[in-house]
């Protein structure tokens, strides 16, 4: 009988180990789930936040911006924006 041929079939020559192989999938281990959890904390508290400040802060930047251009095509001085967009900003 050959080495290849006992293995086969179950008996291991004295001495020999086999490696046991396990049924869990790797993305399934202890780590792996860990990275994820990990990753996915980080993305909800770090990035998520930051990223919705910056859209804002730049929504509010286009919006003033276009009501600007919309007082000025209407003929108003620069005095007269200047009071508007303080009007508006007394709750920041």
């Amino acid at each position: 009988m050959s080495l290849f041929d006992s293995v086969l079939s179950g008996c291991v020559p004295h001495g020999w180990i086999l490696a046991q192989t396990t049924a869990e999938p790797i993305w399934l281990s202890p780590g792996s789930v860990m990275a994820v959890a990990t990753f996915s904390f980080l993305t909800l508290t770090i990035v998520i936040p930051a990223v919705a400040h910056y859209w804002h802060a730049a929504k509010v930047s286009h919006w003033e911006a276009s009501l600007k251009q919309a007082m000025i095509e209407r003929g108003m001085s620069a005095d007269d924006i200047k009071a508007v967009l303080d009007a508006g900003s007394h709750g920041k």
